[in-house]
């Protein structure tokens, strides 16, 4: 009789941390009050279902990113073309160097267009990971107070959610890759048009 008492006075510190966890599963899920069970099993469901849905999103970010690298490749594989047509056919002259230039012209816009459309998602999906993931926090919180006060839980004063931290500003290396992607398409139609009407040393074309 009094081993098994000594048994239930052991103290807490010397539970290992995994079994303290589990112990106090336990107490949750025989626990009378119908209230504290619903709310942890809900937090824990919610929980798991962010981490789900923010690793499909990091997913398609990932798949989105490559997208953009693959856009970008195109774009300078096909300049570096129209530049080397531009160099070494007889039939471009600079009576028609608009053809080109405006076919470079198209191909940049185009380009940039879907770069920035791209972006648009990343960023969209990326502050809807970060507010899903403020809302997984705050339910971690929770299950962990429930755990830990079990009776003395107050859902006023333990369940009560943290003011939302300002978003925080991912902009700036989109904007960073587009004000390139102008630039460097800038470039090429300058290229075009030196090279066709303002060869300068280079051998005029015939």
């Amino acid at each position: 009789m009094e081993d098994a008492k000594a048994k239930r006075q052991l103290p807490r510190s010397s539970m290992s941390l995994q079994e303290l966890k589990v112990k106090n599963r336990l107490l949750i899920k025989e626990n009378p009050n119908k209230l504290f069970r619903e709310s942890y099993y809900m937090w824990k469901e919610t929980d798991d279902f962010f981490v789900v849905r923010a690793e499909k999103k990091n997913q398609k970010i990932g798949s989105l990113y490559n997208e953009i690298y693959q856009l970008i490749g195109f774009f300078s594989v096909f300049q570096g073309v129209i530049l080397i047509a531009c160099a070494q056919s007889n039939l471009l002259t600079c009576h028609n160097w608009w053809t080109t230039f405006f076919l470079s012209l198209l191909a940049s816009l185009v380009t940039i267009f879907g770069v920035i459309q791209k972006f648009r998602t990343i960023l969209t999906l990326k502050e809807t990971i970060q507010t899903e993931d403020d809302s997984r926090k705050d339910c971690i919180r929770f299950s962990k107070r429930l755990l830990e006060k079990r009776e003395a839980f107050c859902f006023k004063r333990d369940a009560s959610e943290e003011p939302e931290k300002p978003p925080q500003s991912r902009k700036w290396p989109a904007i960073g890759v587009i004000v390139l992607l102008f630039l460097f398409g800038g470039f090429i139609l300058l290229s075009i048009y030196k090279i066709l009407c303002d060869p300068g040393k280079l051998t005029p074309k015939k």
